[in-house]
């Protein structure tokens, strides 16, 4: 016979893989700018050969798509409280398809400027609504692992305890909560490492 206590920590269970789930969809927006920028790193000299231009086009061309990412930090959160977090992620899903297509077939340097442009508004939509989002779905239980909130953290801490007077917890400690192979055992204090402020 199952409990009733058995089958609402299953339940818990399932609804934290959902979580980790979508959290993990939510934050691929984050790695897509490093994996942007290595992937043009390397077709730095093809493009240069192909349309025929010179290091200072190829480097403004390359480094377009901080333009638009600066461009689209800026207006994400805008947007968000506009339409909502979903349909701000879902634009900028559209927005790197487009630009992904846009990028393989260009027909002059210029462009191909311009889609880097659009890929980086998408990047810089995501990165900020990204970890926006993660916050928003991760339940109140959960919030100190997914999100890096001191308060978040210790909200967590407390209704594990379920005590409502809990103090706070030094970084450290929470550091070794959410990490626990981490050995800050040995790790100096502030004080020994930069000394009296």
């Amino acid at each position: 016979m199952v409990t009733g206590s058995t089958t609402g920590e299953r339940a818990g269970q399932q609804h934290l893989a959902h979580v980790v789930f979508i959290a993990g969809a939510a934050a691929v927006g984050g790695f897509l700018f490093g994996y942007d920028s290595s992937n043009i790193n390397g077709a730095v000299i093809g493009i240069r050969q192909h349309f025929e231009v010179g290091e200072g086009i190829t480097g403004l061309t390359v480094s377009s798509a901080l333009i638009g990412s600066s461009a689209g930090a800026w207006f994400g959160g805008l947007l968000s409280d506009r339409i909502g977090r979903i349909r701000t992620m879902q634009l900028a899903a559209v927005l790197f398809l487009v630009s992904a297509i846009g990028a393989m077939f260009p027909f002059a340097i210029w462009d191909l400027a311009l889609w880097r442009v659009v890929g980086g508004i998408a990047i810089g939509v995501a990165s900020v609504i990204g970890p926006a989002y993660i916050a928003e779905v991760a339940p109140p239980a959960y919030r100190g692992p997914f999100h890096a909130s001191p308060e978040g953290h210790h909200d967590s801490v407390k209704r594990r305890e379920g005590s409502h007077q809990g103090t706070r917890q030094s970084l450290g400690s929470r550091l070794k909560e959410t990490f626990p192979r981490l050995n800050l055992a040995k790790s100096p204090s502030p004080e020994q490492t930069v000394g009296p402020i």
